[in-house]
């Protein structure tokens, strides 16, 4: 069943930060949906709506891409509370927009027939408004 599935509106990514440490770019989505249950025995997907396109550009992440002579990678990175979008693309666009789909665990050896790299077919399994 969907009714534990919890999902997000679309938020703008518009304050990138660059991590000293690492030298990439990243953004940080703050949810209290994102407990240590779900990041256990759950699962959560992450979708970027390329430059805000919500309709044609929607990617699954992790997600690399090749821009000319350049390979840029987009990860997501979660801890309990937050998610991390990190790319090793410095100059993201402020209109790109994510959204996150979380699944709690329930059943032990449970599986899905969901393409989850699909994300209309997403939408449409799990019942979620777009």
């Amino acid at each position: 069943g969907t009714a534990n599935v919890i999902y997000s509106r679309w938020t703008n990514g518009s304050t990138w930060s660059i991590d000293g440490a690492t030298g990439l770019a990243f953004y940080n989505i703050a949810t209290t949906s994102l407990t240590q249950s779900v990041l256990s025995g759950g699962a959560i997907h992450m979708y970027w709506a390329v430059l805000g396109d919500t309709v044609t550009h929607v990617r699954q992440l992790p997600f690399t891409e090749s821009i000319g002579a350049t390979i840029y990678f987009h990860n997501p990175r979660y801890s309990v509370g937050n998610i991390k979008i990190e790319t090793s693309n410095l100059t993201m666009s402020p209109t790109n927009r994510y959204r996150y789909i979380m699944i709690p665990g329930g059943v032990l050896g449970g599986r899905s027939s969901i393409d989850f790299s699909n994300y209309r077919v997403v939408l449409e399994k799990l019942g979620i408004p777009e």
